[in-house]
């Protein structure tokens, strides 16, 4: 059980696409997004080599480990592939550390991405003001975060939230 957290580009090209659905099966149109640029797709597999020495396994997962007890693994399959890197998923298992809070605020940041918590109540974060400007429209209660310190007192109350639930389910 991990405490989720998504990163996604908002990097649109002005196109539409037709894609499926995974959870319906719907048809459905949306923007092309044309990812990250090649310097930022650079940024972040450096972060990531550092972060995470073995690299990724076969399936795109790099497991990140910090001194201070921060672990997490970054599902990001397409970052060292020809397609468009678009974001990734962190999979959180113990503790926001503050090592932990300081790489994922750098990916954010270097990607210019979004942030999001998968939970109920989760606000879109962005690590620059500039950034606001990328995302959809309907995403009006996006919040700028300025440190990965602040992303500790944002991501406070809904990991304190999912950290509850996770304790319940491994008592039962």
């Amino acid at each position: 059980m991990s405490f989720d957290i998504h990163l996604q580009t908002h990097n649109y090209t002005g196109e539409m696409r037709e894609f499926m659905n995974p959870f319906t099966g719907d048809r459905s149109r949306g923007p092309v997004d044309a990812g990250v640029s090649d310097d930022e797709r650079g940024a972040i597999a450096g972060l990531l080599a550092t972060a995470a020495p073995n690299g990724a396994d076969e399936f795109g997962c790099y497991v990140m480990e910090f001194t201070d007890g921060g672990c997490a693994e970054v599902f990001a399959s397409t970052l060292q592939s020809n397609e468009p890197f678009t974001g990734c998923m962190i999979a959180v298992r113990s503790s926001l550390s503050p090592e932990l809070l300081d790489a994922i605020w750098r990916l954010c940041h270097l990607g210019r991405m979004s942030m999001m918590a998968a939970m109920e109540d989760s606000r879109p974060i962005v690590t620059d003001r500039n950034h606001l400007d990328l995302l959809p429209s309907d995403w009006d209660d996006a919040v700028v975060c300025d440190s990965p310190q602040q992303l500790a007192i944002l991501l406070e109350s809904v990991f304190s939230e999912w950290d509850k639930y996770r304790k319940q389910i491994l008592d039962t």
